[in-house]
Order: structure tokens, then sequence, then C-alpha cells
């Protein structure tokens, strides 16, 4: 009877096992990040500073992965491209490089976009960040 016990287990133990190792498989990149979008967006908006906020966040395949934020006291006319570009990029590839929320992200060659728009919701400008630039 103890025979028949142990081999019961053991085979139990052997078919969980192959279900696991064929018919269960690992999160796809593309449910992950969509899982990370999900669940950050149960949080937003989430203030940042004095002038941004997250909006919202969200992922497009396996590869692109997307923050939406808002200048919320600026309007598009106060707003000077050029410094965006000159003030902004650095210190979020800084950030990007530094962060280890982004160590998945390195892993999995994401590009990661920020899309700003003003207080009305206008379109500002769209920051991305390639693998290649945040992963060195």
């Amino acid at each position: 009877m103890k025979n028949k016990v142990i081999i019961g287990i053991s085979a139990l133990t052997i078919i969980i096992y192959l279900f696991n190792l064929f018919v269960v498989q690992p999160k796809s990149v593309a449910k992950q990040l969509k899982s990370v979008a999900q669940n950050l967006n149960v949080k937003c908006p989430i203030t940042l500073d004095q002038v941004a906020k997250l909006d919202s966040v969200g992922s497009i395949s396996n590869k692109n992965f997307i923050f939406y934020q808002s200048l919320y006291r600026l309007h598009k006319g106060e707003i000077n491209f050029d410094s965006v570009n000159q003030n902004i990029r650095p210190k979020l590839i800084k950030d990007i490089k530094n962060n280890p929320n982004f160590k998945a992200f390195k892993k999995n060659n994401i590009t990661i976009d920020y899309i700003f728009h003003d207080m009305y919701g206008e379109f500002i400008n769209k920051l991305s960040f390639k693998p290649e630039v945040y992963g060195k």
C-alpha cells in the first residue's frame, strides 16, 4: 500500500512538472508590459513635481512602453521645445539608466516613450529612448 502511494505521488509530481514545462508558458514580454501598465494606471494621475504629472502609461506589443505626461501648469505657447530637449531629455536618460525599475526594460530591449501634453491636453512633444541610448 505504501509503495502505491509513493508511486502515485511520484507520478502526480511528474505530470505536474511536465504540464508546467510544456503547457504553462511564462508570460510574454507583451503581456508583462500590459500588466505593468494596468497596475500603474490604477495609481494615475501621479503628480511628479510642481509642473508635471503622469496621466497614464501604455504599451505597444512587446517593444514599446509609453508614459503620458501633462505639464499641468503650462500651456503650449509657454514651452520652449529646445529647452525640453536640452533639459528634460538628459534627465530622463539618467533616470532610466540609474533607476532599478527600468532593469527589465533594458533586459528586454524596450523602447521607452514620453509623450507630453500641456494643461489643455494639447500635444507638446514626444521623447523616445531606444535601448541603444539608455542601455549603455
